[in-house]
């Protein structure tokens, strides 16, 4: 068996890499399961941000802002594509649009509140 180390969350831990098909895996240790990164929360958020979410109910890759964005979609690792989700963490509303320069309104969210979104469309500019 041949060992590798792996940073999660500023912690090495070790992998064992087993050399041949079917050897036998030891349980986790308590240690090594204390160190394993928890999953994110659904709806995970910065105060102060929207977000929007790949996934429906707050999960899957996110994407936040602070402040308006007439590009919004550009900045963001996955576009605005489709998101499913919404959270806004801020004191304001905050509208949508399709298209960049705030253009073509799609929607909005009260400050506070999340929840799913429907429909399929790309985000590409934000206004609080």
């Amino acid at each position: 068996m041949s060992m590798s180390a792996v940073i999660t969350s500023g912690r090495a831990i070790a992998i064992a890499a087993l050399a041949c098909a079917g050897a036998a895996i030891a349980p986790m240790t308590a240690e090594a399961a204390a160190a394993a990164p928890a999953s994110p929360a659904a709806y995970e958020c910065t105060a102060g941000y929207v977000c929007f979410y790949q996934g429906s109910n707050g999960t899957g890759r996110r994407c936040q802002y602070s402040q308006n964005n007439p590009k919004a979609n550009e900045i963001c690792s996955w576009g605005l594509v489709n998101p499913k989700s919404i959270s806004n963490r801020t004191t304001k509303k905050v509208t949508y649009y399709t298209e960049q320069d705030y253009d073509n309104k799609i929607g909005s969210t009260t400050a506070g509140n999340s929840g799913n979104l429907a429909g399929n469309y790309t985000v590409r500019s934000l206004k609080f």
